[in-house]
This record gives structure tokens, C-alpha cells and sequence, in this order.
């Protein structure tokens, strides 16, 4: 039999937020240790109480970089979960998309915010997974509501050996 191995689980919400052809981005601070300068969606790590429900981890990181209220927020949708390992743990970013009720941008405590016309994102610096998972959520259709895809689920994993192992 093997040995029992214990590992961490890491969670972490992205949100890509349309307001009409338009997805608001955060271009990372250039300070930042991970992806510094890079383009992402907004969100961050999930803390433990919110494992039981991620739309408050969503909500919650939503308001934290952008401002936005939980009602100036509509058709929240989780379109991408991915999987990764990471240092002995299994990392899990979820990806969701939902309608901005209004604009935001600006400077944020994460980087600045930015709206881009989504037939943009391939100039953009994006951190690769994020890229990916906005990719999948435009050519669905999401951006149009277009019926059938909005409770489509893609689940993707990365799963490579670290050069320790």
C-alpha cells in the first residue's frame, strides 16, 4: 500500500465582468511577485470560511477591486475551473463571468482597472490561464447570452512535474 500523502488545497476566484462589447481587466501592479504587469480578471484567493460558498468569495474580492456592490453585479456565472498542483498542494481557480452594472476604472490596490474591447484580449500581456479561460467564455457565446451555453462548465488541468520532483 502507498504512503498516505497529505496535501493543501488553494482556492482562488476570478471574475471577467462584461458591460456591453467591453471586459474589465486589471493590469497587475508592476510591484507585484506574481504576474507583475500582466492582465487578469479581478479576484483573488479564497479564505476558508468561504469554501461553502464561492459567490462570497467573488462578491467579496469584486467590491475589495472595483467598488462594485453585490446588486451592480448580475448573471454571475462560474464558466472555468481549472486545476493545478502547485508546491505539494492542488490549486483550484475558478472562473466566472457575470454583467457590470456600471463602469468602473482606475487605479485599484491590486493595479489598474481597465475596460478592453474583447476583440482585443490577444494584444493584451494576459497571465496564460486567464487568457485560456476569457477565451473559452467569448467563443461560448457568454458575452451574448446565447442560449444553451449558460450553464456550461469547462474543466481544465495542468498537471506537469515541478523540477524538485
Amino acid at each position: 500500500m502507498g504512503e498516505d500523502m497529505a496535501i493543501g488545497l488553494k482556492a482562488y476566484v476570478t471574475v471577467f465582468l462584461m458591460y456591453d462589447d467591453q471586459v474589465l481587466l486589471l493590469k497587475r501592479s508592476n510591484q507585484k511577485s506574481f504576474a507583475p504587469g500582466n492582465w487578469t480578471g479581478v479576484g483573488g484567493r479564497v479564505e476558508g470560511v468561504e469554501f461553502a460558498d464561492l459567490a462570497t468569495a467573488v462578491f467579496r474580492e469584486v467590491h475589495e477591486e472595483t467598488g462594485l456592490e453585490r446588486h451592480e453585479v448580475q448573471d454571475l456565472r462560474l464558466r472555468v475551473v481549472l486545476t493545478q498542483p502547485e508546491s505539494g498542494d492542488l490549486v483550484l481557480v475558478c472562473f466566472y463571468v457575470g454583467t457590470a452594472l456600471r463602469r468602473v476604472d482606475g487605479p485599484c490596490a491590486e493595479g489598474q482597472l481597465c475596460w478592453e474591447d474583447t476583440v482585443a484580449i490577444d494584444d493584451l500581456d494576459m497571465i496564460e490561464n486567464a487568457r485560456c479561460a476569457l477565451k473559452i467564455i467569448l467563443t461560448s457565446g457568454e458575452q451574448s447570452n446565447a442560449p444553451g451555453n449558460l450553464d456550461e462548465v469547462v474543466f481544465l488541468s495542468t498537471f506537469h512535474r515541478s523540477p524538485e520532483q
